[in-house]
């Protein structure tokens, strides 16, 4: 049997800490996002439509990491709030 340790380096790529493999996923999976939204979401068209051409969008994105290191990503937000109110 393999402790946890040992089962999680695994999981990891030789030469990659935990957290950057972690890291390199949430990037892979925005990515993905970016490619997939960039003619609808990422255009001047949709930022100008706010009313001004040098604009930009913020997006908020939820990530879930199981016990295997594996990252998902759960929802993404084109309005996430910010205020510091509950």
């Amino acid at each position: 049997h393999f402790s946890e340790n040992e089962r999680l380096k695994q999981r990891v790529p030789q030469g990659l800490s935990p957290i950057d493999h972690v890291k390199n996923q949430m990037k892979s999976a925005l990515g993905h996002f970016v490619r997939a939204f960039q003619n609808t979401s990422f255009t001047m068209n949709n930022i100008a439509s706010y009313g001004t051409e040098n604009g930009y969008a913020l997006y908020g994105v939820d990530f879930m990491i199981d016990q295997d290191l594996d990252v998902w990503l759960t929802e993404v937000q084109t309005s996430p709030g910010l205020s510091d109110q509950g």
